[in-house]
């Protein structure tokens, strides 16, 4: 595999690492150079000063978005579901940043191995499968957080009438909205790599498949155990790194189980609030006029939220791909291979089966598309039932 084609696509992971790294989600050193991830005093300080700096400063933030509130909304109950949605991206953020620092020997580990696997996987699979496909999903990635975080800072500043003393206090506002679109990002940046690794497994195994439909009629019985011999060894060290990918893909989940939960609530909030707060400028509850910057803030608040949420259950584009492999493992013709060739394909068939392992939130969601249908489906319900709170008059 050319170094170059892999740093294409792993270069895109290196530059999550420096954003990541910029906003306290790092408690730990990158060598890009040797790919090895080890602990640094200074990265730990780092990240800890911006834990307390969101501890302790971002609540004046929640205060000062109160009154921004009551000038804005004529009704309390736009007030009140704001404070309530801004409280809990406080606590989202304090948690993410808490579980970086808290956990980072876990995450160091975590992340040594998925790159001493993938230097075993580029040993077994010389020839890189769908490289600009994945090089496109990582740089899509990178594209989204960048757009976000300068369109939405840019919006800020012109619906904040180009306030020069808001120019600082919009830079802090930036770090807890960095680090909710960050978690967000490193999940699909990881289900990305997974998806990468699950291709090249899956393709390579085609070509196994394809080198015995290819072998001629007259071809002699010597000959096709000496194939059969190769393509085992090689079925049995694809076997191998399907084990080791889940026992990686496990850890993963272990680490980020408790953080997803509380980013896809945070996330489910988000998507609520905003939406509600456009219904209520149409219906004429703004205390002044709705203007040009406020109706693009909120179009692009949405459509980015909006593309962070499909980005992360994506996820199940990944599962299918691990399901694939069984699907690919019955095309091989079992009537041209041996006893020793056919042993190899059921005994990866029962171990495929057996290590189906989906990404969970602490046991009580998948991450696949029925959590994005069932997102939509209780968003869909809960905005209903606010438009009846504020036709009924409650919280007035």
């Amino acid at each position: 595999m050319s170094e170059t084609k892999k740093a294409n696509f792993y270069r895109y992971s290196t530059y999550l690492y420096y954003f990541n790294k910029l906003f306290g989600l790092c408690a730990f050193h990158y060598n890009p150079f040797n790919r090895q991830f080890k602990e640094s005093i200074p990265s730990i300080i780092y990240c800890l000063i911006l834990l307390l700096y969101t501890t302790i400063y971002c609540p004046n933030l929640i205060i000062s978005f109160k009154d921004i509130l009551e000038n804005t909304f004529s009704i309390n109950l736009a007030i009140y579901i704001g404070l309530f949605h801004a409280a809990l991206q406080l606590f989202s953020v304090v948690s993410v940043q808490y579980f970086n620092i808290y956990y980072r020997k876990r995450i160091i580990d975590y992340l040594n191995c998925k790159v001493i696997f993938e230097k075993k996987m580029n040993q077994f699979v010389p020839k890189i499968y769908r490289n600009r496909y994945f090089t496109t999903r990582a740089a899509t990635v990178i594209i989204v957080l960048i757009f976000k975080l300068i369109s939405h800072y840019v919006i800020m500043f012109f619906v904040t009438n180009q306030d020069t003393t808001m120019l600082i206090a919009l830079l802090f506002y930036m770090i807890p909205m960095a680090i909710t679109t960050l978690t967000g990002c490193n999940f699909a940046m990881e289900i990305i790599s997974f998806q990468y690794f699950t291709s090249q497994i899956n393709f390579s195994l085609y070509e196994l498949v394809d080198q015995i439909k290819d072998v001629p009629k007259n071809t002699s019985s010597a000959q096709k155990m000496v194939l059969s011999c190769k393509i085992c060894d090689k079925l049995d060290e694809f076997s191998i790194l399907y084990s080791e990918m889940n026992i990686i893909l496990t850890k993963f989940n272990k680490l980020e189980t408790v953080i997803l939960l509380i980013y896809f609530f945070n996330k489910f909030i988000e998507l609520i609030v905003p939406t509600f707060f456009e219904y209520l400028s149409y219906v004429g509850f703004l205390k002044g006029e709705v203007t040009y910057e406020m109706m693009i803030n909120g179009v692009i608040n949405d459509l980015f939220s909006g593309l962070e949420l499909i980005m992360c259950v994506a996820l199940n584009f990944s599962l299918l791909q691990m399901a694939t492999t069984g699907k690919i493992l019955h095309e091989f013709p079992i009537h041209k291979v041996d006893d020793r060739l056919k042993e190899s394909i059921s005994q990866f068939s029962i171990q495929i089966l057996q290590e189906k392992r989906p990404i969970s939130l602490c046991g009580m969601f998948n991450v696949d598309n029925t959590l994005l249908y069932s997102m939509i489906s209780s968003m869909t319900s809960y905005l209903i039932l606010l438009i009846q709170f504020q036709l009924q008059g409650i919280g007035l």
